[in-house]
């Protein structure tokens, strides 16, 4: 069993933006069994299970990883943990997967320095050991300052737990555009691997078309495009 998982909280615009999301998941991945995880009243077509969050009390990037824990820990089968404005656009074999694969990017400056992995897709095996990992993520985010609690904690956490890409990551993916999966990280004992955004978590700068990337995550002010996007994803043959 293949699960997506989606988090909104507070924010109704992102309930519009997650059906595009969901249009493109069951173009995809039709089998997939999708769950939200809200505060807001949602009825959404596609959805398999709801879960409702009204009243939680921590703080935002706490209880998105909160999810992701207790989901592994719960579950079987693999899991992706979807951003709303992320578009599934091929179906990602994961068949390589360890227990955790987060997506990696350099073409930020600082902002990628300081954060390398962004966490709009993030793909786990349910089991014991991811959600250990998580756990640990959650104590991390515990201990920031309110202002990362409630935004970008988790890419934190992870930049602190999995550290540096490594190199030959990098240079095999801008010199021959390979993507391995492995060697995976034995990290807090877990096994991580570190996969491309340009590949797996891919924002476009303008309006590039889609080159046999898996997921397209229209963040800031791309969010727009996500009804253009999702058509053309929508359009294209499996």
């Amino acid at each position: 069993m293949i699960h997506i998982v989606y988090f909104i909280s507070g924010n109704t615009e992102y309930l519009d933006m997650v059906k595009l999301s969901i249009d493109t998941v069951r173009h995809c991945m039709p089998d997939a069994e999708i769950h939200l995880f809200t505060d807001l009243p949602a009825d959404i077509p596609g959805i398999n299970k709801y879960q409702d969050m009204e009243g939680y009390k921590v703080p935002l990037m706490v209880k998105n990883t909160e999810v992701w824990r207790d989901f592994c820990a719960s579950q079987q089968g693999e899991v992706i943990f979807l951003d709303p404005d992320v578009l599934m656009a091929k179906k990602p074999d994961l068949e390589a997967l360890s227990d955790i694969a987060v997506t990696w990017r350099d073409n930020l400056g600082e902002f990628s320095r300081r954060m390398p992995y962004n966490t709009g897709v993030v793909m786990a095996r349910c089991n014991q050991r991811s959600a250990q990992f998580f756990d640990e993520m959650v104590r991390r985010i515990e201990r920031m300052p309110d202002d990362d609690q409630r935004w970008y904690g988790n890419q934190l956490a992870l930049a602190t737990l999995v550290g540096d890409v490594p190199q030959v990551f990098k240079d095999l993916w801008r010199h021959s555009k390979r993507a391995p999966w492995e060697p995976a990280l034995w990290i807090n004992g877990c096994q991580v691997n570190q996969i491309p955004c340009d590949l797996y978590n891919w924002t476009p700068d303008g309006d590039e078309p889609l080159m046999g990337q898996y997921f397209v995550h229209l963040k800031g002010n791309r969010k727009h495009r996500m009804q253009a996007v999702r058509d053309q994803i929508l359009e294209r043959e499996l």
